[in-house]
């Protein structure tokens, strides 16, 4: 035990004994991950560009934008059907709202039709005028019900505002969906500054070997397990020190908002970690040269973030990618982080919290399996 002490301090001081090192283990995260969050605070107010084709023209159509236009979350522009897909994928519209005809008549008739909504942008940007459409249909659903099918009373109870019949207290609240989806992908950039810094770590038992050193080392009293045990011990310890400096800088001084409570959100990103060093050292243990540890890791880290959803939703993906993504531990990290940030309580991510330590419990027990195999320092190439 007292090796794997002496050894890890080594490793620490060979770390940062370079400044670069200090930039691009724990300088490096704290700036993407603030600046990330800086650009969300600082477009808060930015509309959405929506494009418009009314092919019903009738009062409810009117009516129904003008309250979209009222919440100031939208920008409108009426544009040609046939227009739309150009506007889109030229980026001049974020997305297209598309009433069909007949809409004011099938409302009379109870029929409320759902809205067309055509985007490439995925679900941050549509479920905004989702929720809104949403709600101002059950309202007229509602008014359906409560008029029985008489036109008339759907009248009088609709335009009832009007003549005082109907009085409505109306307050504005702040809309943190955005938010949220921001804050999780500025989260998800981070964990894949933790897995790049873990296998880079870990590689650093590669250069040794190249260098010889780490035969030197082991010609010692100290075996090649005790010698990988230290390398995963500064892992952890770099791990932890990334997410407290993050945590610390983000929260306190620039008091940014991730709708997790700090010490929720440290078990989470740190049950994550653990199975971050795991994957380092099976990829750092199943290369024979800093190539192919190179190479595994661009195959492995940027793909498994991708599906996990870290730099995007995962309802915007197949269903199949969202399956595979069950078997990747940063999408239980991130569905913990999402969870909380929905007003769960901590009881409802305790199951990621245990997935994510199996997670890492298998990496280790694979780790230590492949070391026994080569815990004779003449087959430990």
């Amino acid at each position: 035990m007292k090796n794997i002490f002496i050894l890890a301090g080594n490793t620490l001081k060979i770390l940062f004994r370079k400044k670069t090192n200090v930039v691009v283990y724990i300088i490096l995260p704290i700036l993407v991950v603030c600046g990330l969050m800086g650009v969300t605070a600082s477009d808060k107010a930015s509309n959405v560009y929506m494009g418009v084709v009314d092919n019903d023209n009738s009062n409810f159509s009117n009516d129904m934008l003008d309250f979209l236009k009222n919440t100031g979350k939208f920008s409108v522009e009426f544009v040609d059907e046939k227009e739309v897909n150009e506007k889109i994928a030229s980026r001049n519209l974020d997305f297209a709202f598309i009433i069909p005809d007949s809409f004011e008549e099938n409302i009379y008739n109870g029929k409320i039709e759902t809205i067309k909504i055509v985007s490439i942008k995925g679900e941050q940007v549509t479920i905004l005028i989702e929720e809104y459409t949403k709600f101002y249909l059950n309202n007229l659903q509602d008014i359906y019900i409560a008029s029985k099918g008489s036109r008339e009373l759907f009248d009088k109870i609709y335009y009832g505002y009007e003549d005082n019949f109907l009085k409505f207290n109306s307050q504005f609240v702040e809309d943190k969906v955005s938010n949220k989806q921001s804050t999780q992908i500025s989260i998800g950039i981070f964990i894949m500054f933790m897995m790049i810094a873990c296998s880079t770590t870990a590689g650093l038992i590669l250069k040794e070997k190249r260098d010889r050193t780490f035969y030197r080392i082991c010609a010692g009293p100290v075996k090649p397990r005790e010698y990988v045990s230290s390398n995963v011990l500064v892992n952890i310890l770099i791990v932890f020190i990334q997410i407290v400096s993050v945590l610390f800088v983000v929260e306190k001084i620039f008091k940014f908002e991730t709708y997790v409570p700090v010490i929720q959100m440290l078990i989470i990103l740190m049950s994550f970690g653990f199975a971050a060093v795991g994957i380092g050292m099976i990829i750092m243990l199943l290369s024979n040269s800093s190539f192919s540890s190179y190479a595994l890791n661009s195959l492995i880290v940027i793909p498994t973030c991708m599906i996990s959803g870290c730099f995007w939703p995962r309802s915007i993906m197949s269903k199949s990618l969202q399956k595979i993504g069950y078997f990747i531990p940063q999408t239980w990290a991130m569905d913990a982080i999402t969870k909380i940030q929905m007003g769960n309580s901590f009881d409802k991510i305790r199951i990621n919290i245990l997935i994510l330590l199996a997670f890492a419990l298998v990496f280790f027990l694979i780790a230590i399996y492949k070391i026994k195999q080569n815990d004779d320092i003449n087959t430990y190439v």
